[in-house]
């Protein structure tokens, strides 16, 4: 896994430093494997937008960076661009998932409800 490779110290958190320096090594892989200009690219940017999302001055965990790149849009923009099809799957069949974990306690609740109301008298 990516995160154990930069854990330098392995003590299962990066520092975001290390953060950066992480996301700049996947950016920098993609854009070569895919062939698109390292001008899209830009390592001040990327260090901004870290700083803004994590506090320096503390170190990141795995679960804290999973967290991260589930809601934060610009990550999603990255795996559309790059169009990473693992990624889009795991994507997709997380969210059908809970589609279905929705509609079975839609479902559930819908049951439940008719069960009580037989019972009673109008």
């Amino acid at each position: 896994m990516i995160f154990e490779l930069f854990d330098f110290n392995e003590i299962e958190s990066l520092s975001v430093t290390d953060l950066e320096y992480m996301l700049e090594c996947c950016i920098i892989s993609s854009c070569k494997l895919h062939s698109l200009p390292l001008t899209v690219f830009n390592s001040v940017e990327l260090a901004k937008y870290i700083s803004g999302a994590f506090d320096p001055d503390r170190r990141v965990t795995f679960p804290q960076l999973i967290k991260w790149c589930s809601t934060d849009v610009s990550v999603g923009t990255f795996f559309r661009i790059f169009r990473i099809p693992e990624v889009e799957r795991r994507y997709v069949a997380k969210m059908d998932r809970q589609l279905a974990l929705a509609v079975d306690n839609l479902v559930s609740a819908e049951s439940l409800q008719s069960v009580s109301s037989v019972g009673t008298v109008a």
